[in-house]
C-alpha cells in the first residue's frame, strides 16, 4: 500500500523552518513580493492555472529523473535560500570544525589542544558561553572524543589542522577508548 505525504510551510520568518547541515527533508526557496502592478486576481488566475495544468503535468511525468543512491531516490535539490539557512542555524563549534579543522583519519589532537584553537578562534564576547565540556558534548559525529590507550589522556580522533592524507584507519571509540576502526574488539 503506498503511503506518501507532502507538506508546504510557508512563513514570513525564514527561522520558522530550521534547516540544518545535511538535511535532505528541506527544500527551501525564498519568494518575493510581487509587484501589485503583476497581481492577477484569483477569478483570472485560477483559470489560466487549469488551463497549464496538463501541459504542466505532462512535463513533469516525462521528466527524465537522475538516478542516485540516496535513500529518498532523488537527488536533493539544494538552494542557495537553504544553504544560506544552513549556516545561519551552525554552532560556533560546527562552524570552527568547517573552517579551520581538517578530517584526516587516523590522526588524533589532544582536547586540551583543539579547545584552545576553539578559544583562539572565537568571537571574544562568546568565550565566556563554552566550557571544554560543552565543546565535547557539541563535537560532530566524525570527530570522536575519548582516552588514548597509551596515556589515557583525553584526545580527539580524525583532526588536524594541516591538510593532509590519511595517517591511518579511521579512529572511532571503542569502550570510552579512541582506537583505530579495524582494531578488533579485546572480547572477541
Amino acid at each position: 500500500v503506498p503511503n506518501t505525504t507532502h507538506w508546504i510551510h510557508c512563513a514570513n520568518d525564514a527561522s520558522a523552518c530550521p534547516v540544518f547541515a545535511g538535511d535532505t527533508r528541506i527544500t527551501m526557496c525564498f519568494v518575493g513580493e510581487l509587484d501589485t502592478a503583476n497581481l492577477i486576481p484569483k477569478k483570472f488566475l485560477f483559470p489560466k492555472l487549469e488551463n497549464e495544468a496538463p501541459d504542466f503535468l505532462a512535463k513533469i511525468l516525462y521528466l527524465e529523473i537522475p538516478r542516485t543512491n540516496d535513500r529518498l531516490n532523488i537527488p536533493i535539490l539544494m538552494t542557495s535560500d537553504k544553504e544560506f539557512l544552513q549556516s545561519q542555524n551552525k554552532s560556533p563549534v560546527e562552524e570552527f570544525f568547517d573552517d579551520i579543522v581538517f578530517y584526516v583519519p587516523g590522526e588524533m589532537k589532544p582536547v586540551a589542544e583543539v579547545f584552545e584553537r576553539f578559544q583562539e578562534w572565537l568571537d571574544p564576547s562568546e568565550i565566556h558561553d563554552w566550557s571544554k565540556i560543552k565543546f565535547g558534548k557539541e563535537l560532530p559525529t566524525k570527530f570522536p572524543k575519548g582516552r588514548r590507550k597509551s596515556d589515557g589522556t583525553w584526545y580527539i580522533g580524525n583532526v588536524s589542522f594541516e591538510k593532509k592524507e590519511a595517517v591511518g584507519p579511521k579512529i572511532i571509540v571503542r569502550a570510552g577508548r579512541l582506537c583505530p576502526s579495524t582494531e578488533r574488539p579485546e572480547n572477541e
